[in-house]
């Protein structure tokens, strides 16, 4: 039994034309097989399709048949959204719902679409918690505080670049539905270009003769473990320092490791803490000839590292 001849639209990107579905043929559809890509964040490169690298309404650089809906129930995403946070530049409010749509664009059903007209505003950064700057609302999600009706546009329209979005690497959402709903505010149009600055290296300032003989003559403190010493660059060599170029290990306890370092039951640890280099105590001296090294006495005196 032959199938009812439907009347459909076109869903390939730069055709939108209506066809019979009983009269689809090979090149009768004009359109773009890529996606757009909005460029370069630096402007380094241009938008384009990346079927043919051409602009948003250049026309379609493929032939193949028409794939589309019914004309009568077609299915639609939200793109209301509230306004685009100043530090992210992207809306922290995005609809992005499936809604369908009959032959006349109006809703079939009756689910309303709901979001913020403003940004969310973070006011402890280590809980995220905050407020809605459109109406003071605390919760982020869940809560909004505009309702209308869903709204989508049709290519060539400008706005229907917010149908491409930038979605992670690794994602775990499956459903194309859902993806659009969780990702879609994620879209170039909402970047802000940025100049490019290619990092130079500055050029090293170079010491005079006198300026080198005065921080060798300067007092520093050996950094190194066992070591401490004070010494200066004049007189430093390959074996003035004796110390532990290893770490220290704390020995493992087969109840807490941190048994080692609180000083707990000797009887419970598999191995004793003993330096990684010779396998010495705490109060070993160093085990290798080497360089001194430091910082500056007077500089480590007024900010000590932390270990």
């Amino acid at each position: 039994m032959r199938a009812p001849d439907v009347e459909m639209i076109c869903t390939n990107w730069g055709c939108s034309k209506t066809f019979q579905s009983d009269r689809n043929d090979k090149k009768v559809c004009v359109h773009h097989p890529g996606r757009f890509e909005f460029g370069s964040e630096h402007g380094l490169w241009p938008e384009g399709w990346t079927c043919c690298r051409g602009e948003w309404d250049a026309a379609g650089c493929t032939t193949d048949v028409h794939r589309g809906q019914p004309k009568a129930n077609q299915a639609k995403f939200c793109i209301n959204h509230g306004e685009p946070n100043p530090k992210s530049t992207y809306p922290d409010s995005f609809c992005g719902k499936l809604f369908i749509v009959d032959g006349s664009g109006k809703p079939i059903d009756e689910d309303t679409c709901h979001y913020h007209q403003g940004h969310y505003i973070v006011k402890n950064k280590k809980s995220g918690d905050g407020v809605w700057s459109c109406c003071g609302a605390e919760e982020r999600d869940g809560s909004s505080c505009v309702e209308g009706a869903h709204r989508a546009v049709e290519y060539p329209d400008e706005e229907a670049k917010k149908y491409f979005y930038d979605k992670p690497a690794i994602g775990n959402i499956q459903d194309k539905r859902a993806e659009f709903e969780a990702y879609g505010r994620f879209c170039g149009v909402f970047r802000k270009t940025r100049a490019y600055h290619a990092r130079t290296k500055r050029p090293a300032h170079k010491l005079s003769a006198d300026e080198e003989k005065k921080l060798n003559l300067k007092d520093k403190i050996c950094l190194n473990w066992a070591c401490g010493k004070i010494f200066r660059n004049v007189t430093n060599h390959k074996k003035a320092c004796k110390c532990h170029p290893g770490k220290w290990d704390f020995g493992y306890s087969s109840k807490n490791v941190s048994d080692g370092v609180s000083g707990g039951d000797p009887s419970e640890l598999l191995w004793p803490p003993h330096w990684s280099c010779c396998r010495g105590t705490w109060e070993s001296e160093g085990c290798r000839r080497t360089l001194h090294r430091g910082e500056f006495l007077d500089t480590y005196s007024q900010k000590p590292p932390r270990y």
